[in-house]
Formats: C-alpha cells, structure tokens, sequence
C-alpha cells in the first residue's frame, strides 16, 4: 500500500495514515474501533466472484461491515428486505455505494486487478516470467505480454498460487514503484487522505 500510495502522490507516513494488515478479511473488528474513535479508515478487500454458482464473498463481507459501522453509530441494524436488496444489486452498483460508506472493492481479486491496470501489467508478467514455469505457462505470458491474449484471470491466480501471494505482493513492490495503483486503491487512498488533510 505505501508503495501505491506514493506512486500517486500521498506518502502515508507524512500524513499519519496507517496501514492496517488484518492478514486475511477479518476487517470488523478494525472498522468497530475506527467507527468508535472517530477515526477516518477505508476497506480495501476483493470482490471474491468464486465460480458463478455462489454469491461473491465481498458482497456478504461488505454488508457485515455495514452491519457492524450501523452497530458503532447506534443505528437500526439493515432488514431483511434491505439485505435481499444489497444481495440482488450487480457488482458496479454495490461496489459504488460500499465506496461512498467507505469499503472499497475490485471485480475480482487484487492480482486481477493488477493485472488490469495496464502500468502494472508489465512488472506482473516479468515476475510471473522469472518463475521458470514450464512452456505452456510461458507461452501463455508472452501471449498475455504480447497482448494477443487477454490475461485469463483463473490462469493468472493459479500461477499466483504457486508463487504465493506475499512473494509476489513482495516482488511487485519493487517493480511497481512510480507505476501507478488500480483505481479501487487509488480511490481508497484517496478517500482516507481527503479526511486526514
């Protein structure tokens, strides 16, 4: 985060902004103790899409923060036709309105969405690329680099998969300095830096 967070101009030490990693989505009891102290905060998490047959997982873990701000502030907890509302909304309409409460969503996952991000493309694919995968997975990064294909999200997650998720997160920092961030987590930083300035 620090690295994106200077890329697009705001150095988060300077501005007493901390980071928060709750290693996982446990985000409750961090947004409980920033709601109760008056404390400017942002959510960043995925949108999780799993297969198709199940509802996203950031839908249920964003309406659980709702639940947990509305807790905080004393007020009505949502009802059941308002959770069937949340629940039935496309991915573009709730992820607007968690953001404007404060939570901030991707489509996918954060490697998906680095991957979208076209300055960050290319220092995504030199790491997938060092790897030494074997020929299919090479071939299918020089067609992604080459853009004769698009990045195919589940391919891209299952060679994140092998690498680890906090090597790659450790290696893109290096290579990503400068480059920009995906617009959920320029947004994000940008809605906790509007609030501490």
């Amino acid at each position: 985060m620090p690295v994106f967070s200077s890329s697009i101009g705001h150095h988060l030490d300077d501005l007493g902004i901390t980071v928060c990693n709750v290693a996982g989505t446990n985000f409750g009891p961090y947004v409980k103790l920033a709601e109760a102290l008056g404390m400017p905060y942002a959510v960043i998490t995925d949108w999780d899409p799993l297969d198709g047959t199940r509802p996203p997982l950031g839908r249920k873990r964003t309406i659980d923060l709702w639940e947990a701000m509305l807790q905080v502030r004393g007020k009505p907890a949502l009802t059941p036709a308002q959770h069937a509302e949340w629940n039935a909304k496309a991915y573009a309409e709730f992820a607007a309105t968690a953001a404007a409460s404060g939570v901030f969503l991707n489509d996918q996952t954060f490697e998906v969405s680095v991957a979208n991000t076209p300055a960050l493309l290319s220092p995504l694919l030199d790491i997938l690329g060092d790897q030494g995968f074997g020929s299919i997975r090479t071939k299918r990064i020089a067609n992604w680099r080459a853009s004769t294909a698009p990045v195919d999200p589940s391919q891209l997650l299952a060679m994140v998969a092998d690498i680890g998720k906090g090597r790659l997160s450790a290696r893109l920092s290096k290579k990503a300095i400068a480059l920009g961030a995906p617009k959920y987590i320029s947004d994000a930083i940008g809605w906790v830096v509007s609030r501490v300035q």
